[in-house]
């Protein structure tokens, strides 16, 4: 089967902005070149680690993001690494660029000089804060783009008073980031002409805060925390609740809709716990506000008697927008994603062998977009690039 991307050739330097779109690419079958500095790319070194083995070979972190990759050790300071460096971008399409600004052009490898390697190269560089403003020469993390971005004020808990913001975990900045870049790089290769791609972090979180900014510019009214729900300017009532069986359940409140409000009430009524929902005056969208606190803790002390999959099931079917809360062994043995042929094994090699990974978030017609190697050693392709160049 085709692979979507397989006419394309990426140079990915490595780094933590950088990895999650190159795997965006390599997953959709793109050739990824990785290129590391000498003693290997910085995420070699993330925790966890494969049965503790704390090396560079043995990153879970690593194994995951750099999927389907080549490894080449060049030394972007020495004659022979810039030279490799620039033979490897002539036959690249996209070059995936991590490094601080300036960084780059302190080594020799100036725009100018990248783009007389290949004119129709897409340089997409990744930064903290972006090229040039006030603030981009300064250090960036998961933790302050998540800060200045905008996603810490809408995190945490609304039933504790004081709480300080909460940082969502998963490098979700560099999702963003990373995210953008494959998209941008896309777009600008439908031009057919080089270009170069200015990716800030900053500017890719403070784009993805949802309905906050629209809200704040249009209205003045800003969002709020809410625990275990979306942030929103209107108070919401708390609606996760214990099922039977210990596990959890969002049961939304938001957007039900006159059919699905029917089936909800006569589900309860059936197991004689409707208690007063069978009034016909919760279809007054006024009253249906000012109940809901009162609403969600008739649905609570319901969910409180059936376990979770009866709960989430029996909503699905009633139009409902609820739905279990999975921890990740429920991931692993979730029917849907099985039917999705989501889960998949790589030979890791020895002494691992086959291990289990996860596979792409969508599926393509006509075309495989999913991890099918295992992620490089270090420099394992390093001497077949390195020799090339040299003969060039």
């Amino acid at each position: 089967m085709n692979r979507t991307l397989e006419h394309l050739t990426i140079v990915e330097l490595a780094g933590p902005r950088t990895e999650w779109a190159g795997k965006l690419f390599a997953q959709a079958g793109a050739r990824v070149v990785l290129v590391e500095p000498p003693g290997g790319a910085e995420t070699r070194g993330y925790a966890p680690w494969f049965h503790g083995r704390e090396d560079a070979e043995s990153s879970l972190h690593f194994w995951h993001y750099n999927t389907d990759k080549e490894s080449a050790v060049l030394d972007l300071a020495g004659d022979e690494g810039r030279a490799a460096f620039l033979a490897l971008l002539g036959e690249a399409d996209v070059l995936l660029d991590g490094s601080a600004p300036g960084e780059l052009a302190e080594a020799g490898l100036t725009r100018e000089a990248i783009a007389r390697a290949n004119e129709r190269l897409v340089h997409v560089a990744l930064t903290p804060f972006g090229q040039e403003g006030p603030m981009a020469g300064w250090k960036g993390s998961d933790l302050v783009h998540q800060a200045l971005g905008g996603q810490m004020m809408m995190n945490g808990y609304d039933d504790m008073p004081a709480s300080p913001p909460v940082n969502g975990q998963g490098n979700q900045a560099g999702h963003m980031a990373g995210s953008w870049a494959f998209i941008a790089a896309l777009a600008a290769l439908q031009a057919g002409k080089g270009a170069f791609v200015d990716l800030s972090v900053h500017d890719a979180c403070a784009g993805m805060t949802e309905n906050a900014l629209p809200q704040y510019d249009y209205t003045g009214k800003v969002v709020t925390r809410r625990t275990g729900r979306h942030a929103s300017v209107a108070p919401t009532p708390p609606w996760q609740h214990r099922a039977r069986d210990g596990r959890y359940i969002n049961a939304q409140l938001v957007n039900v809709s006159p059919r699905a409000w029917e089936g909800l009430v006569s589900w309860l009524d059936e197991h004689g716990m409707a208690e007063d929902l069978t009034d016909p005056k919760y279809f007054v969208p006024e009253i249906f506000r000012e109940e809901a606190v009162h609403i969600s803790e008739v649905i609570g002390r319901f969910v409180a008697t059936k376990t979770a999959d009866e709960i989430f099931h029996g909503a699905q079917a009633r139009a409902l927008i609820f739905s279990a809360i999975l921890n990740p062994e429920d991931l692993l043995d979730d029917p849907h994603l099985a039917a999705r042929d989501f889960w998949i094994e790589l030979d890791q090699g020895e002494p691992e062998g086959m291990l289990r990974y996860a596979g792409s978030a969508f599926v393509a017609q006509n075309s495989e977009v999913r991890p099918r190697r295992r992620a490089p050693r270090l420099d394992e392709h390093g001497p077949a690039i390195r020799g090339k160049a040299a003969e060039g």
